[in-house]
């Protein structure tokens, strides 16, 4: 099992723990963990919470389509 340091927490975790991405600039997944990620959207102000989400898409090089974001949150 290959473990990974998050970024922002700076634990080490399984690459479960990440989320994947296409890119390879961060080598198949974010550095930051899936629970930190969770942490700074629920921490961002209300009414920058999807512009949040929306940089965190980009950032992923994934779409975002608020209608599936708000499905899941």
């Amino acid at each position: 099992m290959a473990l990974r340091k998050c970024t922002k927490c700076g634990e080490e975790k399984s690459t479960a723990h990440f989320i994947g991405v296409n890119s390879q600039l961060h080598n198949g997944v974010l550095p930051i963990c899936r629970e930190c990620i969770g942490t700074m959207i629920a921490e961002a102000p209300k009414d920058e919470n999807w512009n949040f989400v929306d940089k965190l898409c980009q950032w992923a090089d994934v779409p975002f389509v608020p209608e599936e974001w708000t499905k899941i949150y």
